[in-house]
């Protein structure tokens, strides 16, 4: 993530949403077993009460948009695109 760029940081969301990135495709909604991803008309949210931390969405975003939250990932969980941490 570059300096200076937004995300929708919040303390308990495990993904992180560049928001100057994210384009609103959608791409990610459809890949989530959760439903834990909300779109609106300007801005994609991650609920993260209700997120498994699975990072199937990570690869799933076109744009690159989506990154762990360094905080928050798992013990022993992956960070590469593709690899969900099993």
């Amino acid at each position: 993530m570059r300096v200076g760029e937004k995300t929708s940081r919040t303390s308990e969301a495990p993904i992180l949403v560049a928001v100057e990135k994210c384009d609103l495709c959608g791409g990610c909604i459809g890949i989530c077993p959760t439903d834990c991803i909300v779109l609106t008309e300007h801005n994609l949210m991650i609920v993260g009460s209700e997120c498994i931390r699975c990072g199937l969405c990570l690869p799933a975003c076109p744009v690159g948009a989506l990154t762990w939250n360094d905080g928050d990932v798992a013990a022993g969980q992956s960070t590469e695109a593709g690899d969900n941490g099993k």
